[in-house]
């Protein structure tokens, strides 16, 4: 049986070919960026989006919402789209005017730090001792590393 990974078609061991049954490569392709098979093991990767999102929550408030709202008739009595535009280009003149406005208003939702420990000077200190690593200085380096870990206690 012949399997398409990585846009090569690649025949594939009968045990081979029921792991990546069972993990479901037949089934959820889409899902599957990349497959790497190891002997023994059959390894799935997929593909992380790291896409900004707008704090819509503060949508919630009727100010924000009021001001939203008032943004995009502006934008909008600004940057109207012309008739002899394409539908394409009227589409991209919307959406435009719709990302910029919200990136205004809304902006973006600010991830907070999972540890509420780990305080500014500490990741500073990190920093430090990764240039310190780079520069070879074992002293320097071990002598931050217990700087920060006293600090994380």
């Amino acid at each position: 049986m012949n399997y398409l990974i990585d846009n090569s078609i690649i025949d594939l061991k009968s045990e081979t070919r029921e792991k990546l049954k069972t993990l479901g490569v037949g089934q959820f392709q889409n899902n599957i960026t990349r497959v790497a098979a190891n002997p023994g093991a059959v390894k799935i990767i997929k593909e992380r989006r790291n896409t900004k999102r707008y704090n819509i929550r503060t949508l919630k408030e009727p100010d924000k919402r009021d001001n939203l709202i008032e943004a995009l008739k502006e934008s909008f009595e600004a940057n109207m789209p012309s008739n002899d535009q394409t539908e394409e280009e009227c589409w991209k003149t919307i959406e435009t005017n719709i990302k910029i406005t919200t990136e205004k208003v809304l902006g973006y939702i600010r991830h907070e730090a999972r540890k509420p420990w780990m305080t500014k000077e500490i990741l500073n200190r990190m920093e430090d001792r990764r240039i310190a690593k780079l520069e070879n200085n074992d002293i320097k380096y071990n002598q931050i590393n217990k700087d920060i870990r006293n600090k994380i206690r």
